[in-house]
């Protein structure tokens, strides 16, 4: 054997080592199964709830509404239909770290905020095609 294929070897047995030291891991989709809305799907859903365009929810943009619903979806399909946070992130114009960073924001608001809770839980509604909420009748600005 020579010193090219030791240091492979080595190489694949680190490598080994590091998936097994790691744990288990959750399988992330990227793609929708069975009855589960795909991201954009769940991405349409909310941004009509809003009020605020698909494009607008892309955007750099920093306004209040539109930051709370690009966290809405990042919490939704990442809690509700088990997206993983980097396809989250694509559809989005976000970063991962920016999608599980909302995800916790929205926890937090969803557990202390009435308001907040009742316009994600008619987001969520919608997206399902149940009845849902307006959300002009629900103070959380």
């Amino acid at each position: 054997m020579d010193i090219k294929e030791e240091i492979a070897e080595i190489l694949n047995g680190i490598n080994d080592l590091k998936k097994i030291l790691a744990g288990p891991t959750k399988p992330q989709k990227s793609e929708p199964n069975g009855n589960s809305p795909s991201i954009h799907d769940i991405l349409m859903g909310v941004c009509t709830i809003m009020e605020v365009s698909p494009e607008m929810a892309k955007s750099k943009l920093r306004y209040y509404r539109l930051v709370l619903t690009r966290q809405i979806i990042s919490y939704i399909g990442t809690i509700e239909y088990g997206y993983g946070t980097t396809a989250i992130g694509k559809h989005i114009n976000r970063d991962h770290s920016t999608v599980v960073v909302s995800v916790s924001k929205m926890h937090n608001r969803i557990k202390y905020e009435k308001g907040i809770s009742q316009v994600v839980k008619s987001c969520s509604n919608y997206i399902r095609g149940d009845d849902y909420q307006d959300i002009n009748s629900i103070s959380f600005e």
